[in-house]
């Protein structure tokens, strides 16, 4: 740079912070900052124009990891779980699991069903990561998808197998 002074605005800007979500019609970028203190989520147009909008900010750190399809919530991790916060209404958030998935975002990647009626994630909460479902926004019954250890479970875009990791690396398909 020329050295110049950017001035408070873009100094107070929050910043990204490891990988970017877009929303579903492209429009808009959802990112963790720590440009503020904390982790907390945030979105701004694609474009780059126009203001950062704070989704999620509190006391905890917060790591956003997928858009709905609909483009009505976004799935994160924190501190205490994954939760689903709706961008509408009284943007309360909805828990999905109770689980320490800060503790590794790399691994806790909770994914909307293209349908929108699904989540699945990963959890190391009986002390071995496995792939998890549930209703979605009910979040009331889990279901035990892998058997033998699993991260980073991905919908198939017509919602008919979910895809996951292995502990040991190997790709599995689940109907």
């Amino acid at each position: 740079g020329d050295g110049e002074d950017q001035g408070d605005q873009t100094q107070n800007e929050p910043f990204f912070h490891g990988p970017a979500v877009w929303s579903p019609d492209g429009s808009r970028i959802g990112f963790t900052s720590s440009g503020k203190g904390g982790y907390d989520i945030y979105a701004k147009k694609a474009s780059g124009l126009g203001e950062t909008t704070p989704l999620v900010t509190s006391s905890e750190q917060e790591w956003i990891k997928d858009w709905s399809k609909d483009g009505r919530y976004i799935a994160y991790n924190s501190e205490t779980g994954i939760y689903a916060l709706p961008l509408f209404g009284n943007r309360e958030p909805i828990p999905i699991a109770r689980c320490n998935a800060w503790r590794k975002p790399g691994l806790n990647m909770p994914n909307f069903s293209y349908d929108g009626k699904w989540i699945a994630y990963n959890s190391d909460e009986t002390g071995t990561w496995q792939v998890y479902v549930v209703p979605f926004p009910a979040a009331n019954r889990k279901l035990l998808i892998s058997d033998n250890g699993g991260v980073q479970p991905r919908w198939r875009r017509d919602g008919k197998e979910l895809y996951y990791l292995t502990t040991d690396g190997k790709m599995m398909a689940v109907d």
